[in-house]
């Protein structure tokens, strides 16, 4: 994400975590690629991290194939404030189709992706504050 200043209230989103499961150079440069952070309410953000457990880490094919889709995705798709997710929940949902152990893991992340999009799209409004 480009350096910009952002109110108190929000905070960036790294959609691949925990921080510490992303070791080699490679693995913290997917992670922390502009494409998978996103800008989120505070609130939002802590309430994801309460209710949604973290995803399970792909294996570094599926981020180098991830990062090539994100890079050639049209800035026109990247309106949308959770294009990158959505793009990840697609990719890892035509990777489950078949029933091995691989595709299984990608339906695993496929599933943690559409329960972030739809924890990150409710209105939450902390007590007290509107």
């Amino acid at each position: 994400m480009s350096y910009i200043e952002l109110l108190p209230e929000w905070n960036v989103h790294h959609i691949w975590w925990p921080k510490n499961e992303y070791k080699t150079k490679f693995e913290k440069s997917f992670r922390n690629a502009t494409e998978n952070k996103i800008a989120v309410p505070t609130f939002s953000h802590n309430m994801l991290h309460a209710k949604v457990p973290p995803p399970t880490k792909p294996n570094r094919n599926q981020m180098f194939d991830l990062m090539d889709i994100l890079e050639d995705t049209s800035p026109a798709e990247q309106f949308n404030r959770f294009w990158a997710l959505e793009k990840a929940q697609e990719y890892f949902g035509a990777l489950a189709v078949d029933k091995t152990y691989d595709n299984y893991i990608a339906q695993n992340i496929h599933e943690n992706m559409t329960r972030q999009i739809g924890m990150l799209s409710l209105k939450l409004v902390q007590g007290g504050k509107q």
